[in-house]
């Protein structure tokens, strides 16, 4: 503890991208044995701040201070516990949603969005009215390291024949993907339909890439991570906000939905408490709509890492244990978690340039049988194994409910995230006194065929505000 007071004034000193040039006055005092008080100069709007520790200056890792999901926060204070692995702290200050570059990646005229709406999303008669394009944004946010860090994502413009003087903003979550050249900052990405249809209604549609997706971006994605989910939506928003502005683009006209299906469910339960809990001043949620999103991972979830059953989405099982260790640093090893070979084998397949398919291939049907026997009874009995915490704490029905009105969408023959987890969360938040429904859109359907049904109910009752 001494030591890491003693060295607080050269090392609570960092700048990001985003404030070369600026000072950071940082003042630390010591508030018990254990406990250290950190203050500083806030700079402009939107900027966000993040302590990580290290144990050592001589190439030691920098993470988050524990509790990892604290960070970042918009106030110029914050009181931290010491242990053993935080030498040293240093403060990170970043201009989330600071908007870096723009760049048009796809078009499409109103006639063809009618016939995508009709033909793909079932809508009959189809309703758009505006040619839409697609623009890649590149900004500055914070990733799940505690690194200010560019990223990527994109928006869709109603932009012609004439186009509105104001639009309703969106945020739309993608699903889950294993490669960075397939999310929405790529031409050509599935995710476009998506923001062609509903702009062409006059949406702007805002469609984030996520911290550690699309092309160029580093290192692992942060898979169902809420925290990181909800900050790189809500930059991209102010964002996108900065774009339509400088362009003299088509204006937000107050209202704000959210929608998102399978993880971008999850993303979108995240978005709609983050912007609740931290962003109200900022903006306002009309309605929200996730779909299909894996809410309840420590519960719904849990099955394929306990059940000695096969399971279609078996690739999503290491995809979350490498992410949660990467963001929480949860072992010394996978090692310690997996048998062999697949401690080796697994994680140079989440690299960004493999497929769901190739990992699903290297995996066994069950996916249980990744794991060693005695970390699985650790698992399944100790309620303070590393991961079922980690778990818990990417729930997103627990400790929160929401205010704006949300319509939970899913179908109950969903193989690969069960209807319970929406169950779980409507249950929990109807509970609290939350205005929530459920929708089950179709009992035969499965996950991947439940997708369209619940984008075209969602944008349905989106259009009713």
């Amino acid at each position: 503890m001494n030591r890491l007071l003693s060295l607080s004034s050269v090392l609570l000193l960092v700048a990001s991208t985003g404030v070369l040039g600026q000072q950071i006055n940082v003042t630390a005092r010591a508030v018990s044995r254990e406990g250290v008080a950190l203050e500083w100069n806030g700079l402009a709007a939107h900027y966000g701040y993040a302590v990580s520790g290290t144990a050592s200056l001589d190439g030691g890792a920098w993470r988050y201070v524990d509790p990892v999901d604290q960070w970042p926060i918009a106030g110029t204070d914050c009181t931290l516990t010491a242990d053993d692995a935080t030498a040293y702290l240093r403060l990170k200050a970043t201009n989330r949603g600071r908007l870096i570059s723009s760049t048009q990646i796809n078009f499409m005229t109103a006639g063809n969005i009618r016939l995508l709406q009709q033909y793909v999303f079932g809508v009959f008669p189809p309703t758009a009215q505006y040619d839409v394009t697609i623009y890649k944004l590149v900004y500055e946010t914070f990733d799940h390291r505690g690194l200010s860090t560019l990223t990527w994502g994109a928006v869709a413009v109603p932009t012609g024949p004439v186009p509105p003087v104001t639009g309703r903003l969106s945020s739309y979550q993608h699903g889950t993907v294993f490669e960075k050249d397939v999310t929405p900052s790529n031409a050509g990405s599935d995710d476009h339909n998506v923001g062609f249809a509903m702009a062409g209604d006059g949406y702007i549609v805002s469609m984030p890439d996520y911290v550690g997706l699309g092309v160029g971006s580093a290192g692992l994605h942060p898979y169902v991570h809420a925290r990181s989910e909800a900050v790189a939506a809500v930059d991209l928003l102010r964002a996108v906000k900065t774009f339509l502005s400088d362009n003299g683009m088509v204006q937000p006209d107050g209202k704000l939905f959210i929608a998102g299906y399978s993880q971008g469910g999850h993303a979108t339960m995240a978005l709609h408490r983050e912007l609740e809990l931290h962003h109200t001043g900022e903006f306002s949620i009309t309605a929200s709509a996730p779909m299909a999103g894996p809410y309840d991972l420590s519960g719904s979830m849990s099955g394929p890492i306990t059940e000695d059953v096969e399971y279609e989405g078996r690739e999503y099982v290491p995809y979350l244990l490498f992410a949660y260790d990467a963001v929480y640093d949860l072992y010394d090893s996978v090692s310690d978690v997996l048998v062999s070979p697949y401690d080796t084998t697994l994680l140079p397949l989440f690299d960004g340039a493999h497929s769901g398919g190739e990992i699903d291939a290297a995996m066994p049907r069950v996916p249980r049988d990744i794991f060693k026997s005695q970390w699985l009874s650790d698992f399944e009995t100790n309620p303070a194994n590393p991961l079922r915490v980690t778990l818990e704490a990417n729930d997103l029905y627990r400790d929160w409910t929401p205010q704006a009105p949300m319509n939970l969408y899913h179908c109950s023959g969903d193989e690969i995230v069960p209807y319970a987890n929406s169950e779980v969360a409507y249950s929990n938040f109807l509970a609290r006194g939350a205005t929530v429904e459920i929708h089950d859109e179709g009992s035969g359907l499965s996950h991947a065929q439940g997708a369209i049904p619940c984008a075209r109910a969602a944008k349905a009752w989106f259009d009713t505000f």
